[in-house]
């Protein structure tokens, strides 16, 4: 159910993910009052609240208590990138000798930093 949600929102499309979340809760009424019900919502108010902040502290709250996979942790960084509304600076140049050996576990600190 979350990876819908987390679909939903990675495509801009907050009224989509709202209209899913609702039929969720319909069809189970536990999932609403669930953990993973309650970051559900926190998610998509704050992506419809155009919230950077607050779409990354609910991502911090429900990461310390569930560890969120890899795959979450990228899709919802794309979402907050997505209504961050601050214009990104020009990016500085990148020195070739000064990469590490194992650049994916430097995107993926990058990405969770990026999220809270």
């Amino acid at each position: 159910m979350l990876k819908v949600i987390y679909c939903s929102l990675c495509a801009e499309d907050p009224v989509a993910a709202r209209t899913k979340l609702s039929e969720f809760v319909a069809k189970d009424y536990t999932f609403g009052s669930a953990r993973e019900g309650e970051f559900a919502t926190q998610l998509v108010e704050a992506y419809t609240a155009e919230d950077a902040q607050a779409f990354g502290q609910a991502c911090a709250d429900f990461n310390t208590i569930r560890k969120l996979p890899p795959d979450a942790i990228s899709m919802l960084s794309k979402c907050k990138r997505a209504i961050t509304v601050e214009e990104d600076p020009e990016p500085e140049p990148v020195d070739e000798d000064t990469l590490e050996a194992n650049p994916q576990d430097d995107e993926e600190e990058e990405e969770l930093d990026d999220l809270c």
